[in-house]
């Protein structure tokens, strides 16, 4: 939600993925990180609505393991992305 605000704000002064490279860099790493974010929600999501019914499966605790290191990519990713535009880029 965070993000949205704050491209709102980026558009509203004139600033959009046209301006200039960086801004393009900047709002595509950005939203393909939101959508990955997304998609492990909905994964974790899942994983919790089977958890009861499934926990005892082989297949669910793989299932549940790969979810975690999914999750935790994604994680890891943005520690380096967020210096890279905010604290090195000039969004």
């Amino acid at each position: 939600m965070t993000k949205l605000i704050e491209y709102f704000l980026k558009i509203d002064q004139g600033l959009t993925p046209a301006t200039d490279p960086f801004l393009s860099f900047y709002f595509f790493i950005t939203m393909v990180h939101f959508l990955h974010v997304i998609v492990g929600m909905g994964l974790i999501a899942y994983c919790r609505r089977h958890a009861f019914a499934r926990a005892g499966a082989k297949e669910y605790h793989t299932l549940l393991e790969n979810v975690g290191l999914y999750w935790h990519l994604v994680d890891i990713l943005w520690i380096f992305i967020f210096p890279m535009l905010y604290l090195v880029g000039r969004a």
